[in-house]
C-alpha cells in the first residue's frame, strides 16, 4: 500500500507521461551524486520487440556461467518489483520502498516522468550493489530516453525494430525511428544487431557506419537455423546444437541467438556451450 501511494505521487510530477528528454533525469542524477558514473560492464538494449526475452535469457546465461547481474526491465509483466533485479534476486517491498522513498526526498517535487523517475532509481541502487554485468532495457526509443545517460558500456544490442510509438514523430516513419534508436548508441564498444527486415537492417548499418564500435550482424557474423527438436546456432566460434528454449513462438529462437550471441562475443566472460544449454532449457 505505501508503494502504490508513492507511485500515485510520481504520475502527478509531470502532466505528460512521456515527454522525451535528458534534461530532468540528468538533473535528478546529478542531485543523486551521479550514481550512473559508477556502472561497469553495462549492456543496453534497444529495439521494438524482443528487448524483454533477450534480457531474461542473457541474464539466465551470465548466471549459470557464475557470473552476478544486475537488470532494468520496462514495463513490468505482472508486479513493479519486476522492473528491478539486482545481484540474483528481484526486489522485495521494503528495499523498493526506500529507494522510492529516498529519490522521491531528493527529487523533492521537480517535475519529471514517471520513467524518468524510476530509471533514476535503478542507477542509484545499481551503484550500490556489486554485479559483474548491467543489463538495461530501453524504454521509448533511445536517444532521448532516460537510459541514455551512461558514458560508456561493454554492448548495445539492437533487437528487432519496427513500426512503434510514431505519435512521437515528426513524420512517423521508419527512418526516423531508427535514428532514434541507433545514432546516440556509444562509440569504441560492441553493437550487436539481432534479425531484421532487409530494409532495416540497410537503414541501421547507415546510421552507425561511423560509430567507432565493433559492429556484429545477424546472418554476417552469427547465425541460426530451426532443426527437429531443436536448433543450430553458428558464430565465429563455431557451431551448437541446441534445444528449443523454454520460450514460447519459434521468433524467441532468433532472441536468443542474440543473447548467445552478445554472451560469446563479450570475451571478458567464459561462457560455455554447457552453460548455455542450461540456460536457455
Amino acid at each position: 500500500m505505501k508503494i502504490q501511494k508513492i507511485l500515485k505521487r510520481l504520475l502527478q510530477l509531470h502532466p505528460k507521461s512521456i515527454d522525451l528528454s535528458l534534461d530532468r533525469i540528468k538533473g535528478l542524477l546529478k542531485d543523486l551524486n551521479n550514481p550512473e558514473k559508477k556502472i561497469e560492464n553495462a549492456i543496453q538494449v534497444v529495439g521494438t520487440n524482443g528487448k524483454y526475452s533477450f534480457c531474461t535469457t542473457i541474464k539466465e546465461i551470465f548466471e549459470t556461467a557464475g557470473y552476478t547481474v544486475n537488470l532494468n526491465v520496462s514495463p513490468s509483466l505482472r508486479k513493479f518489483n519486476e522492473r528491478y533485479y539486482f545481484s540474483g534476486k528481484y526486489i522485495d517491498d521494503e528495499n523498493l520502498y526506500e529507494l522510492l522513498s529516498e529519490v522521491e526526498r531528493v527529487n523533492d517535487g521537480k517535475n519529471i516522468t514517471f520513467h524518468e523517475f524510476i530509471s533514476a532509481c535503478f542507477f542509484l541502487k545499481a551503484s550500490r550493489t556489486k554485479a559483474d554485468i548491467n543489463i538495461i532495457e530501453s524504454g521509448l526509443f533511445f536517444r532521448l530516453d532516460a537510459s541514455n545517460v551512461l558514458e560508456k558500456n561493454i554492448a548495445s544490442v539492437v533487437m528487432p525494430i519496427g513500426m512503434d510509438h510514431k505519435d512521437f514523430l515528426k513524420k512517423g516513419t521508419i527512418d526516423e525511428i531508427v535514428f532514434e534508436k541507433c545514432s546516440s548508441l556509444l562509440n569504441n564498444s560492441t553493437i550487436i544487431v539481432a534479425k531484421q527486415k532487409n530494409d532495416v537492417l540497410k537503414k541501421i548499418r547507415n546510421t552507425i557506419k561511423n560509430n567507432t564500435s565493433n559492429k556484429l550482424i545477424f546472418s554476417k557474423d552469427y547465425n541460426y537455423k530451426k532443426i527437429y527438436n531443436g536448433f543450430l546456432y553458428e558464430d565465429s566460434f563455431g557451431r551448437m546444437k541446441l534445444p528449443l528454449p523454454n520460450l514460447a513462438g519459434d521468433f524467441q529462437i532468433s532472441n536468443v541467438s542474440t543473447a548467445i550471441a552478445t554472451a560469446r562475443f563479450l570475451d571478458q566472460f567464459k561462457i560455455t556451450e554447457t552453460h548455455i544449454k542450461k540456460a536457455i532449457k
